[in-house]
């Protein structure tokens, strides 16, 4: 097996970046548009993992992710806004858990996707994704912190990087 090469590094660390973020920043419009009930927290956690399943039975090609990121990344923005503006209602619990089944399925696809591209171990693929994704939850945390907007706002920009990222490297670089 061969190892991961420095281009798909970057991409592993840029998408479990961007999940760690992602999911950060559901949580805690889950936690503000419903309320710090340790249900929602579970119904999000058990809900990422069905979707982290349901993506890995997708089927692989790199067209295919890019869609499915798009299409996350696109879910993300009703659930903030729900959110926001709809608090304690089933259009915010919707659209936030909506938000975190499409999440975890890109994350699921993702990594049977990278994990299965010919000659790469799956050991370096999960330590790359994994130490990106940690570091994407800390930062997240963090910028709670400071802003939840600017979070919010960060959490895009990183989805069209990622998206960027990947477009580019399928072009051949």
């Amino acid at each position: 097996m061969e190892p991961v090469s420095r281009g798909d590094q970057v991409e592993l660390l840029l998408a479990g970046f961007w999940l760690g973020h992602v999911q950060v920043a559901l949580g805690f419009h889950l936690l503000v548009s419903q309320g710090a009930g340790v249900g929602f927290y579970f119904a999000m956690l058990a809900l990422w993992l069905a979707g982290a399943l349901l993506g890995t039975l997708a089927p692989v090609g790199r067209g295919r992710g890019l869609v499915l990121q798009a299409v996350a990344a696109g879910g993300f923005v009703p659930a903030i806004v729900t959110a926001r503006h709809f608090p304690f209602s089933l259009w915010s619990l919707g659209g936030v858990l909506g938000a975190v089944l499409l999440s975890g399925a890109f994350g699921g696809w993702f990594l049977q996707d990278r994990a299965a591209a010919a000659g790469r171990e799956a050991a370096g693929v999960l330590f790359h994704e994994n130490n990106g994704f940690v570091l994407g939850y800390g930062c997240a945390g963090m910028l709670l912190l400071v802003s939840v907007p600017l979070l919010d706002l960060f959490t895009l920009f990183l989805a069209a990087l990622t998206l960027g990222w990947r477009a580019w490297s399928r072009t051949g670089r």
